[in-house]
């Protein structure tokens, strides 16, 4: 931890309401496993319109048990207002080693997203414009 910095994690469900004491002052939002159901991509698609803003970074770690089919869905979805790039996680985070009891996260992608153009963060009034 850098002086003056700090960590938060919140559970966030985003086919709700934006919770008003949260703001848009990340360096990193990290998520694992969030286009698992792609019934509310729409959803994911708006907290990170709200979070994801100015130098920000999203990274997403993906499972690809569908072949790919809801990461191309997402990507399309993200790439109007984002720049994106996925890659193959690292051998060593997929459990190949033997023995290793993460083995059954072969084909991991890790998708990285930052804004095309980077606006300010979101105040109250906008925030409760998007929700």
């Amino acid at each position: 931890r850098e002086e003056g910095r700090s960590i938060a994690v919140r559970t966030l469900n985003w086919s709700e309401a934006i919770p008003p004491d949260l703001t848009s002052d990340f360096d990193f939002v990290i998520g694992c496993d969030l286009i698992y159901d792609l019934t509310d991509l729409d959803g994911l698609l708006r907290v990170l319109q709200f979070f994801v803003v100015g130098d920000c970074e999203f990274h997403l770690a993906v499972n690809m048990r569908d072949g790919g089919a809801g990461l191309g869905r997402f990507v399309a979805m993200i790439e109007p207002d984002f720049i994106v790039s996925c890659s193959p996680a690292p051998a060593e985070t997929k459990g190949e080693s033997a023995g290793d009891d993460l083995s059954h996260c072969n084909g991991v992608e890790i998708l990285t997203a930052r804004r095309r153009s980077a606006p300010k963060s979101v105040s109250g009034m906008e925030r409760s414009l998007r929700t």
